[in-house]
């Protein structure tokens, strides 16, 4: 019980400490969001690529709320994420250039071709969903992802008896139950540890 009511109190004091103080930026963040995500949403309308999507609406934001400064709120950005992210896609696309994906996307079609036709869609989900959570702890499920979404469209493409709506949601499904499994398992985990780090709390691979 004790430990209970110095949770509570904590939550108290964290939610005193980080109120909204500033209602007008955060109904322009509010409404440049709004924008961005409708932008994203319309992507095969317009053909952008969502990387600009996003720039654009920093790039706004930035000129609507702090015109004066600017310099203040870049220093705020978590680069040092931002790079390791960058890296992460880096590493992605060059063992995609190398045949690494091939070779995954091979070994898949190989094992799903070996059971009977009308069993293939549960294997295929099977092998996605735990395969792609075990890799996924290991590897951002961010770039992770983006390179499975190759090896699932060539294998619906080559193998009978597969739809892409089960092995896509199995695909996602398992990239999201994977990025609980480490701290560089998700996006969200390596921005947390970067804002930890920020204020002299060190959260490491095996411990924080």
């Amino acid at each position: 019980q004790g430990q209970d009511l110095l949770e509570y109190n904590n939550l108290l004091r964290l939610r005193d400490q980080f109120r909204i103080t500033n209602w007008h930026l955060f109904m322009q963040c509010m409404i440049v969001l709004g924008f961005v995500v409708l932008g994203f949403l319309l992507h095969p309308l317009h053909h952008i690529d969502p990387a600009w999507i996003a720039l654009i609406g920093a790039t706004l934001l930035l000129l609507v709320s702090t015109p004066s400064d600017i310099d203040g709120a870049l220093e705020a950005v978590e680069w040092q994420t931002l790079l390791f992210f960058a890296a992460l896609f880096v590493m992605m696309e060059g063992l995609a250039e190398l045949g690494v994906i091939r070779i995954i996307a091979d070994l898949f079609e190989d094992i799903i071709l070996s059971v009977p036709e009308d069993k293939r869609q549960i294997v295929a989900i099977v092998i996605l969903v735990w395969g792609s959570a075990i890799i996924s702890a290991f590897l951002d499920n961010i770039p992770f992802t983006v390179a499975m979404v190759q090896v699932v469209d060539q294998i619906v493409a080559t193998v009978p008896g597969l739809t892409i709506e089960a092995l896509g949601f199995s695909l996602a499904f398992g990239a999201d139950l994977g990025g609980n499994g480490s701290l560089v398992g998700a996006s969200a985990n390596i921005v947390m540890a970067g804002l930890a780090e920020k204020h002299q709390h060190h959260i490491s691979f095996f411990r924080s």
